[in-house]
């Protein structure tokens, strides 16, 4: 049987891809959240519900971080009121703006109207450089804007999860793929 060579190496001296390999997804994780939840008024960002641990198997690759939160407003806003979502990895915030307060975010939704029975679904995406090999856990917060009541995977008012016709709902996810350098 002949000994197969690669890169003038034999197949049990290679311990990783060829120089010039990169961007192949390495691993995969995935969370999702299909809890109705709703957020009483708050001037702080809360945990949603939302996240995912990987564990890069190089320091130089990266983490491509994608997905899509599902909010709703509380009764009775005017038009134009939204939501401020951030990425964090562990407690570091993601790309933010270089402007702005405490409510600086990595994305936002408005929502649809006025009427708490909307609710609207804001995907996202960002790539990270971790520059770690430890356990990192991505995770997503939300803050209602001027400290507005919200809710998660259901409508704005925050009374009545029930299951009707005028009700729409959706779910919320977050996938982490470790991409190579």
């Amino acid at each position: 049987m002949a000994l197969t060579k690669i890169n003038n190496n034999t197949l049990s001296a290679i311990t990783g891809l060829p120089a010039g390999v990169g961007g192949k997804v390495l691993q995969v994780v995935q969370s999702t959240n299909k809890t109705f939840s709703n957020y009483t008024a708050n001037s702080s960002f809360r945990d949603i519900s939302l996240s995912v641990t990987i564990t890069p198997s190089s320091s130089s690759n990266k983490i491509l971080i994608k997905g899509q939160v599902t909010v709703g407003m509380d009764n009775g806003l005017d038009q134009g009121y939204g939501i401020g979502l951030r990425i964090l990895r562990d407690s570091t915030a993601l790309n933010l703006p270089s402007v702005g307060g405490s409510q600086m975010t990595t994305f936002s939704v408005g929502t649809t109207g006025s009427n708490d029975d909307d609710c609207i679904t804001a995907p996202f995406v960002y790539l990270d450089s971790p520059s770690s090999t430890s356990a990192i856990t991505y995770k997503i917060q939300a803050l209602g804007r001027d400290s507005k009541a919200f809710a998660i995977n259901g409508p704005g008012d925050l009374n009545d999860d029930t299951n009707t016709n005028a009700r729409i709902a959706s779910t919320s996810s977050i996938i982490v793929m470790e991409v190579s350098a």
